[in-house]
């Protein structure tokens, strides 16, 4: 009985040590730098744009999870909010947040997602803007930050609208298909009336970005193909003025500093989340460039709480 016990403490130091081995490999940064200039945005006049944030409900993780150097015995939250931008030229939703159907959602995800995330639904996207219908009826379309669960659970609740996804994007959910492990499922994008837009950015620089997309023409919103954590991730810029300017970087990292400078996901939140690991730190070198270079940005991750409370939320709205 005391050779068994012996080996099995061998086998359970030699399983553990392979595992921290491994997570250190899958994990690691290399050494790739985004190298480009950061180009200039020119012609970014005071706009009528507005936009607000839909609170849809928060997960909880330990701080060490979600960033480098954070307290694995401290809490945090990490918001999953819809944006509203409401433009001259017509209004949106960037992201879907969480959905009426979440909890039927929850219950076809990996036991060990619970382990991490404890997800908490608070008013869906849906019935807080039907009690705005002024704003309800001026909503055109979906643009998705990327196609992962916790950013699509709401689309059930606007099978009319018409989403806008990169190809690259499309093209992956389509190949994972019910794919609970990269945090895709089929259940949220299974209604038979979706209607998916495939966006085509121009070969247009911005910001250091080789591909945009000026949505209205008027330098006031502007995607940028920010692949790394899905292959067609997208960033939004929200131009309010050359003075007052937000970019909204999807999952690309949860939280920025003090200062506002991304953070990297811990080791194992990177192989969980991030489907090329190298690109999206990649990336993440390309945002500290931009953040150096023009200060007045505020970069948004779509999960930052602390970020996310400084911008007025529904029904308020951030404008000029």
């Amino acid at each position: 009985m005391k050779r068994f016990f012996l080996y099995l403490l061998s086998f359970l130091l030699l399983s553990g040590a392979s595992f921290y081995i491994w997570l250190l490999k899958a994990s690691r940064i290399p050494a790739l730098e985004f190298d480009h200039p950061i180009l200039e945005t020119s012609g970014i006049k005071k706009s009528r744009l507005r936009f607000s944030i839909l609170d849809t409900g928060y997960s909880e993780v330990p701080e060490g999870f979600a960033r480098v150097g954070g307290s694995w015995w401290q809490s945090i939250k990490l918001e999953h909010p819809v944006v509203v931008v409401d433009h001259p030229k017509g209004a949106f939703l960037f992201d879907a947040g969480l959905g009426s159907q979440m909890d039927v959602q929850l219950n076809r995800l990996p036991w060990y997602v619970g382990v991490f995330l404890k997800f908490t639904s608070t008013h869906s996207a849906k019935s807080q803007l039907e009690k705005s219908p002024d704003i309800l009826q001026k909503i055109k379309f979906f643009i998705l930050s990327h196609v992962h669960w916790d950013h699509t659970s709401g689309l059930s609740d606007f099978v009319q609208l018409p989403i806008k996804v990169l190809a690259a994007e499309h093209d992956w959910y389509l190949k994972e298909g019910d794919s609970k492990l990269h945090g895709i499922l089929a259940s949220a994008f299974s209604h038979p009336d979706f209607k998916w837009e495939i966006m085509t950015f121009q070969n247009k620089a911005y910001e250091g970005y080789e591909q945009s997309l000026d949505l209205f023409g008027d330098a006031s919103v502007v995607l940028v193909n920010m692949a790394g954590h899905t292959p067609g991730s997208v960033g939004m810029f929200l131009n309010l003025s050359a003075e007052r300017r937000y970019f909204f970087i999807g999952d690309t990292t949860w939280l920025v500093d003090e200062n506002g400078f991304p953070y990297y996901k811990s080791k194992l939140a990177r192989i969980i989340s991030d489907n090329d690991i190298p690109q999206t730190v990649y990336q993440l070198s390309h945002l500290r460039k931009l953040k150096e270079a023009n200060p007045k940005i505020i970069l948004v991750p779509q999960h930052d709480a602390r970020t996310l409370k400084q911008l007025a939320t529904w029904p308020q709205w951030t404008s000029l």
